[in-house]
Order: C-alpha cells, then sequence, then structure tokens
C-alpha cells in the first residue's frame, strides 16, 4: 500500500514506467529516455547516406545505432561509443563521424566533445535543430 500511496501522492508523476503499478508496461505510460535521442535518427541517416564503406560513427547509445544503422542497411560501419575510455576521436581512422547530442552530455565525454568541437581534426558536416534547438551535430573527421 505505500508505493500506492507514495504514487498517488506525486500525481501526475508516477513513474508507472519503472515500478509495479505499471503491470509491466515499461515504457508505456511515460516516455522517458527518448527525449534525450531527439534528432539520432536523422543524424545516423545521414552518415548512412554519405560515409563509405567501413567509416567509424562514433556517439553514445551503441543500442539505438544498432538499430537504426541496421535500418538502414550499414552494419559495414564501424560503431564506438564516445564515452568509452578506449575510444579516442583524434586516434579514429579516418573517414569517421562523430554525433554529438545535447541531450547525451556526460562528464565522461566532455573531453571528447569539448575535442571535436574545437576543430583540428573534424568540421561540423550537419546539425539537426528539433523545434528550432540543436539535438544532434555531426562532425567529419577531415
Amino acid at each position: 500500500a505505500w508505493p500506492a500511496w507514495t504514487a498517488y501522492a506525486n500525481r501526475p508523476h508516477y513513474a508507472a514506467y519503472t515500478n509495479a503499478l505499471g503491470g509491466g508496461r515499461t515504457g508505456y505510460f511515460f516516455p522517458h529516455d527518448e527525449f534525450y535521442d531527439d534528432g539520432l535518427r536523422e543524424a545516423l541517416g545521414h552518415v548512412a547516406r554519405v560515409a563509405p564503406e567501413g567509416a567509424t560513427v562514433a556517439h553514445e547509445t551503441p543500442g539505438v545505432a544498432r538499430h537504426y544503422l541496421a535500418r538502414f542497411g550499414r552494419t559495414d560501419l564501424r560503431s564506438e561509443v564516445i564515452s568509452d575510455p578506449r575510444f579516442d576521436a583524434a586516434a579514429a581512422p579516418a573517414p569517421a563521424y562523430v554525433i554529438l547530442q545535447r541531450g547525451r552530455t556526460y562528464f565522461e565525454n566532455l573531453d571528447e566533445q569539448r575535442a571535436v568541437r574545437a576543430g583540428g581534426d573534424f568540421a561540423l558536416e550537419r546539425e539537426i535543430n528539433v523545434g528550432g534547438v540543436s539535438a544532434a551535430e555531426i562532425y567529419r573527421k577531415k
């Protein structure tokens, strides 16, 4: 009864997507992380259209990227996670594309994001805007 009362007392944010009150329908009542990935499908679609075979695409969403790259028929692209301590954008062989998302900025990827945005080896190729706000930036290694 206590969890039910807590959910009721915090309405309309019941958090039903994460607890037993949701009836096993995770994500059905309240989408949560999906908003962080606005523009990602479009960014991956752009990379899928322009990237040569075997190119690297770096991002923060391995599952989502795997899904869209397969959907776009580009399973040949080498997928990397920016916040992986073993990944170094500067050392990635060209051609390489880095997708930076406003909603996927973490302490673990700040240095990589700054290095990519600073120019040097990378140039901004395209920006995806959602509702007038930058949601994803696509950088290509020169």
